[in-house]
C-alpha cells in the first residue's frame, strides 16, 4: 500500500483491525483465535485490498518495459478486470516478455498465475 502512496495512518488501521474465528465441528465449537491472514469472506475491503493489490503486482511487472499497443493515441499494456488480465502485444516474443514479468511479480505476493485458465489469443485491430 505504501508503494501506491497511501498514507501510513490508513495502513495502521488496515492492520489494526482483527478478527477472531472458531470453527465448527461435528456440533461443537473450537476455541476462538485472531485471524492474521486475509479478510473474512463477503468483507466489503476484499475486492478493495485485491484491486490495491493487482495494481501493485501491474506496476511492478510492467516498471521499465515498453511493451504493449497503442489504439487511437493511447498506449495499453494491460487490461484487467476482476483477477482477469489481458496483455496486448505486438510479437509473441514481447507476449512472452509480458507473461514472464506479471508472473515473477505475482509470486513475490504468493499469486500463482493458472496456466489451465490461460489463453492466448490474436486480437485484430482495425480502422474506419
Amino acid at each position: 500500500m505504501r508503494h501506491l502512496g497511501f498514507d501510513d495512518k490508513i495502513i495502521f488501521e488496515y492492520w489494526s483491525l482483527c478478527t477472531r474465528s472458531a470453527v465448527r465441528v461435528d456440533g461443537g465449537l473450537s476455541d476462538w483465535f485472531q485471524t492474521v491472514v486475509g479478510v473474512l469472506q463477503g468483507c466489503v475491503l476484499s475486492p478493495l485490498l485485491f484491486n490495491i493489490l493487482l495494481e501493485v503486482v501491474m506496476l511492478l511487472a510492467l516498471d521499465g518495459s515498453d511493451a504493449g499497443v497503442c489504439v487511437n493515441g493511447s498506449f495499453i499494456s494491460n487490461l484487467r478486470y476482476a483477477d482477469d488480465i489481458s496483455l496486448p502485444a505486438n510479437s509473441d516474443m514481447d507476449l512472452q516478455q509480458l507473461v514472464n514479468k506479471v508472473d515473477g511479480a505475482c509470486s513475490r505476493f504468493r499469486l500463482t498465475i493458472s496456466s489451465s485458465k490461460t489463453e492466448v489469443g490474436t486480437l485484430q485491430l482495425c480502422s474506419k
